[in-house]
C-alpha cells in the first residue's frame, strides 16, 4: 500500500499559486491515482477521465494546473492527453515495489517458521495439555470465615449453641414493609 504525501505547507502553496478548489481537488486525486497505479506521476487519458468524474470544465482545470502548478504535457501531440504531475514529495514506484517485495518475503519466512515449529511439537505433550485445559474446573466451596473457628460466637451461624434461646439461628420471620409482608426465602409471592 502506498501513501500519498501532502507537504506541511500545502495550504500556502495552493494560495501562492492561486489554484481554484477544482484544480486543488484534481491535483490531489491525480497524486493518489498515480501512487496507487505506480506511474511515478504520469496520468494518461483513461486515468484523467477517472479522476475527473463529476467535474465540469476538466480541460480548463487541467490548463490551470499546467499554467500555475507545474503539470506538464507528456505527449508530443497537439492536443495533450497525458500529463506528468509534479512528483517531488512522493516515493518512486521502484521504492514502493521493493518495500512490497521485502514485506512479502518477510511474511513468507514467518509462515514457514510457524509451520516448522508446529511440526516439531510433541503430540503427547499437546495431548496432556489438552486434557488439562479441557477438564471441567473444580468448584470451590464459598469461603465461610467464621465456620469452625472460635467458640460459636458467630451470630449468623445456623447451629446455635445449646445455651441459646429457642429460635436462635433459625431463619427470620417475614418482614413487613409499609404493611406488606415480604415472603421468606424460598416462598412464592
Amino acid at each position: 500500500m502506498t501513501w500519498t504525501r501532502i507537504p506541511d505547507d500545502w495550504i500556502e502553496q495552493v494560495e501562492a499559486a492561486g489554484l481554484s478548489k477544482e484544480a486543488e481537488r484534481l491535483h490531489i486525486r491525480a497524486l493518489v491515482y498515480a501512487n496507487k497505479t505506480g506511474t511515478n506521476g504520469e496520468i494518461n487519458e483513461a486515468g484523467l477521465r477517472r479522476i475527473s468524474l463529476g467535474m465540469r470544465n476538466v480541460s480548463g482545470v487541467v490548463q490551470e494546473l499546467c499554467d500555475k502548478f507545474g503539470w506538464k504535457c507528456n505527449t508530443k501531440q497537439p492536443n495533450c492527453v497525458a500529463y506528468l504531475v509534479p512528483w517531488d514529495d512522493q516515493e518512486s514506484a521502484q521504492v514502493v515495489q521493493r518495500r512490497k517485495a521485502l514485506g512479502a518475503a518477510r511474511n513468507r519466512r514467518y509462515r514457514e517458521r510457524s509451520l516448522e515449529i508446529k511440526e516439531e511439537r510433541d503430540a503427547s505433550r499437546d495431548a496432556q495439555s489438552d486434557a488439562v485445559t479441557n477438564a471441567t474446573p473444580a468448584r470451590t466451596v464459598p469461603s465461610r470465615p467464621n465456620k469452625g473457628k472460635g467458640k460459636g460466637k458467630d451470630k449468623k451461624s445456623q447451629n446455635p449453641s445449646p445455651s441459646a434461646p429457642p429460635g436462635a439461628g433459625s431463619t427470620p420471620e417475614p418482614v413487613s414493609v409499609d404493611g406488606t409482608d415480604i415472603p421468606k426465602l424460598g416462598e412464592e409471592f
